[in-house]
């Protein structure tokens, strides 16, 4: 099975890669290999959807991060279960207020 979700970007934890208000494509399907380096998206049972970067693929879950310096250490809030994966994120599509005609 195939699953293509679309998700919403909130917040600026992967700044400059994604942009408060963009949204995401996530791509899940059985078999898939999540890798050190892939953004994914994922539900936290405390945070709620989130959308990071893979800094390490452990055998207990998954190890992430944001893009930006300041988004909130990996280390509190721990590992990530690959249970909980919604999938790779393939594409970034802009906010509207990105795609208008600056001019």
């Amino acid at each position: 099975m195939i699953r293509v979700k679309v998700l919403k970007v909130v917040g600026d934890s992967m700044k400059p890669t994604y942009l408060h208000g963009d949204y995401a494509l996530a791509l899940r399907f059985w078999g898939q290999r999540i890798r050190q380096g892939q953004v994914v998206a994922v539900h936290h049972p405390d945070y709620g959807g989130l959308i990071k970067r893979v800094a390490a693929v452990e055998a207990d879950g998954l190890r992430l991060h944001g893009d930006n310096p300041k988004s909130t250490p990996s280390a509190s809030f721990g590992l990530v279960p690959t249970s909980a994966l919604i999938g790779r994120v393939f594409w970034r599509i802009p906010a509207p207020a990105a795609l208008a005609d600056p001019q």
